[in-house]
């Protein structure tokens, strides 16, 4: 199918989850992106929450379509595949939101006779459940195309033989908070008065690095005992629901339970992050992309990530964050001790991470990528 540039576009995008986590924040700003009237965006929503909403917000059509049945009853989701055809008649292209979907939207794109993007947010090498989707997804072919957040990501697809467009996660500076409400948010926190406050953003599970974090926090209040540490986020989706427990115990062994604020799941996630002297990403593993990362450099908040996978690509090292080793507490511990003290400094790095963010990750250049690969998949030639 060819389609002329200044052809209106109507794209149908499944998203199987209506809770907000760093993959649904990016499609929001994806959304966002797409002002400029030349791609429709119509999102086929499985599950209830707080997504719908703030997608109508962010100028998309919703179309709920009930629960997603669970990966072990592989006869319901041929239902799924008849929902997503009939809600996304008269739709160009179909938009497929992680592995977990890939093969139920590509055969309903068979089935509807449109090309599929398959947006792919889970490293496949990190687990062996994400590499089985992977994998899967592969099983069904179709026409269109795939689309990974960032070079690393596309380095371990090409791995396993697969090939890929990069389009990164994307944010709107505009639509952020700014620091006005910041002493109220800290006090609401309980974070005490003075204190270097660090917060860790994301769900609570062991890659993640929370522990790790604790643990560094612990080793650097030898030295700057004025340092606070909030893990904003709970365990979610189901996965490892005992580790919030473990992190409670692990703060009281360490002596820094009063130190660590459990912040929870939170609305006002982002004006948290506003509120923060530093950001600080822990993950163990390669992030694929790393949208709290880029939340703290939006906010122009210092940031402190481990330097692998998306976060590596994010950061210029020393300009605009400080990168340290995965997993490594002594590193960790004396990059706190050192920005902890040197307050100019972090408000350095945070306008040099702003500044950056505005240039090349904007929610109307992602939107433009985004864009530009529908209209390729209709028109590959």
């Amino acid at each position: 199918m060819s389609i002329r540039a200044t052809d209106s576009l109507t794209v149908a995008i499944v998203q199987g989850t209506a809770e907000i986590a760093g993959a649904e924040r990016q499609l929001l700003a994806a959304v966002a992106g797409l002002v400029d009237g030349s791609v429709h965006p119509r999102v086929l929503l499985f599950g209830d929450g707080p997504l719908a909403p703030q997608l109508r917000q962010a100028g998309a059509e919703v179309a709920c379509l009930g629960e997603l049945p669970r990966a072990r009853q592989p006869r319901r989701w041929r239902g799924v595949v008849g929902r997503v055809v009939g809600a996304a008649a008269g739709a160009d292209v179909l938009h497929a939101q992680g592995e977990k979907l890939v093969p139920a939207v590509a055969l309903a794109g068979r089935r509807a006779g449109i090309p599929v993007v398959r947006h792919l947010h889970d490293r496949p090498g990190r687990s062996v459940a994400a590499l089985a989707l992977h994998g899967a997804g592969r099983l069904v072919p179709c026409r269109g195309a795939t689309v990974v957040p960032s070079q690393s990501m596309l380095e371990q697809v090409r791995r396993l033989g697969g090939q890929a467009t990069v389009i990164p996660n994307g944010i709107d500076p505009a639509t952020l908070p700014d620091r006005v409400s910041a002493t109220a948010t800290r006090q609401a926190l309980g974070v005490p008065d003075g204190a270097v406050l660090v917060v860790l953003p994301g769900r609570l599970q062991r890659w993640k690095g929370q522990a790790e974090a604790i643990r560094a926090l612990a080793k650097a209040r030898e030295r700057a005992p004025s340092l606070h540490l909030v893990l904003l986020g709970d365990a979610l989706f189901g996965l490892e629901p005992e580790f919030p427990g473990e992190l409670r115990r692990l703060a009281q062994e360490l002596g820094v339970a009063h130190a660590v604020t459990f912040a929870g799941h939170r609305d006002d996630a982002l004006e948290v992050i506003a509120a923060a002297d530093l950001v600080l990403h822990a993950s163990l593993t390669p992030e694929p992309f790393g949208m709290v990362v880029l939340e703290g450099m939006a906010l122009a908040r210092a940031v402190i990530a481990s330097a692998s996978g998306g976060p590596a690509e994010l950061i210029a090292d020393g300009q605009t964050g400080v990168l340290i080793r995965p997993g490594d507490v002594a590193a960790m511990a004396a990059t706190l001790v050192d920005l902890a003290a040197a307050p100019e400094r972090r408000d350095q790095l945070g306008a040099a991470a702003r500044e950056s963010v505005i240039q090349t990750y904007s929610a109307q250049a992602v939107g433009a990528a985004w864009a530009a690969c529908y209209r390729a998949v209709l028109d590959p030639a």
